[in-house]
């Protein structure tokens, strides 16, 4: 574990783009993603649906031709035809060959051409209230299906992705006082120099480096951690409803997609062969079981929010490395059904870095100081510890590539019920002269 005045990792620093420009790309392209899942799948899946009550009605194929579509690197094909219908007596000519219409390799086009050669006289499905649109084939092409909802996935996931990237950055840049108004920089820059002021008359900055520091560079950590160095009482990392929002969109988006498949295979096989069928159902049991998971942690979360609540409250919401602040827990709302309860200060380092030509993210525990572990019923309700944060640790640190973040860990056992399980984050800020000095104890 590296020290305060190291780095925690070999990272590369890389340029991140302005928070602002991830949420509007982000925006973009989840509206293109929705947009794209409209056409590409849901539309189609309608009308595959409707073709179920469509009327069959003989048709002659006028036309059939092999379209190429070309690409950057190679080129799609597509079979096209043209057929002729009659339906109530009046002449129709249809061009759409099933619901979805997915170009692919050339041998596949040519063999459904071969299939409906000019002039076969085959049947057609025609739609009763709209006699103008029909389908040669009403049946589902189970890749073309499967194709179009991974892309509509993708794209949507990606772009919520990069938009709530962005938007936890501008959280971030928020706190630490990046691109906050103008009127609140006066405010700022008189606690920078009241700050290097201190450092200069404790030794800590000499008289040439105090003149070349900018009040930016103090500004961004010192104004949160000043804003934290106060008793408080902790906000959780993520509330119990944020959570159950989360999975019930997860489990929505899954299963939605997962159920659409396993009905058709249920009701309208695409293989006519029994192994085709099994191997097939094979294929669909991985994420029909991870679908059944999404649904019982939907159940669990929701039981979890009948937990007891539990509050937690330090002396200083920002306590230097080798300083002692003083925890208290509060448990409220049917405490007594909690069999133990155990409190830990827990530090994790996140690092990204390049590896060769791959960046990679680690993450991983570098500090836990149990605060209480206890059955005693007198002891679960409410109580209060002392701790001290080593002073060979690592303070709170937020930036592109390396990021230390301390938490109060709270785990409450319930029998035949979800656990209590929350976060409190809190800021762990670099040592004070006196720390350094040795006048803190180190636990």
């Amino acid at each position: 574990m590296a020290t305060h005045d190291e780095s925690i990792s070999e990272a590369q620093p890389k340029r991140q783009l302005p928070a602002g420009c991830l949420i509007v790309f982000g925006g973009i392209f989840f509206v293109v993603g929705l947009l794209a899942a409209y056409s590409a799948f849901i539309v189609p899946m309608r009308n595959y649906w409707s073709a179920r009550s469509w009327q069959q009605c003989p048709c002659v194929i006028l036309t059939a031709d092999l379209e190429e579509m070309r690409g950057d690197d190679s080129s799609t094909w597509s079979a096209e035809f043209t057929y002729e219908y009659r339906f109530d007596n009046r002449p129709y000519v249809g061009k759409q060959d099933s619901s979805f219409q997915f170009s692919g390799s050339r041998s596949g086009a040519q063999q459904r051409l071969d299939q409906l050669p000019v002039g076969t006289e085959t049947m057609c499905w025609v739609n009763p209230r709209k006699p103008q649109q029909a389908l040669l084939d009403r049946s589902l092409h189970w890749s073309a299906a499967l194709a179009s909802a991974v892309l509509a996935v993708i794209f949507c996931g990606a772009g919520w992705g990069v938009a709530y990237l962005g938007w936890r950055q501008r959280t971030a840049e928020r706190k630490r006082g990046v691109g906050v108004p103008t009127s609140s920089h006066h405010a700022r820059s008189t606690v920078d120099r009241d700050l290097t002021a201190s450092l200069i008359q404790s030794n800590s900055l000499d008289a040439g480096n105090a003149e070349s520091m900018t009040p930016n560079l103090l500004s961004a950590d010192d104004l949160a951690d000043r804003q934290a160095a106060v008793p408080q009482r902790l906000k959780p990392a993520q509330t119990k409803l944020g959570k159950l929002l989360m999975i019930i969109v997860m489990c929505c988006i899954w299963n939605g997609l997962t159920g659409v498949f396993l009905w058709v295979w249920v009701n309208d096989p695409p293989f006519g062969s029994l192994w085709g069928r099994i191997g097939l159902g094979l294929f669909l049991l991985p994420f029909v079981l991870i679908g059944l998971l999404l649904i019982s942690g939907v159940f669990h979360t929701f039981l979890s929010l009948a937990n007891p609540r539990v509050s937690i409250a330090l002396s200083s919401g920002a306590v230097p490395m080798g300083g002692a602040m003083d925890v208290a827990w509060e448990v409220r709302g049917g405490w007594w059904g909690l069999r133990k309860l155990s409190v830990h200060i827990v530090g994790h380092e996140w690092a990204r870095y390049v590896q060769g030509t791959d960046t990679r993210t680690d993450q991983s525990p570098f500090a836990c100081l149990e605060v209480v572990s206890t059955e005693k019923i007198d002891e679960i309700p409410f109580g209060t510890r002392c701790i001290s944060i080593p002073l060979q640790s690592m303070h709170t640190l937020d930036e592109a590539n390396n990021k230390i973040k301390w938490v109060v860990r709270v785990h409450g056992h319930i029998a035949w019920w979800p656990d209590v399980e929350e976060d409190f984050p809190f800021r762990v800020t670099p040592p004070d002269v006196a720390a350094q000095q040795g006048d803190f104890p180190i636990v």
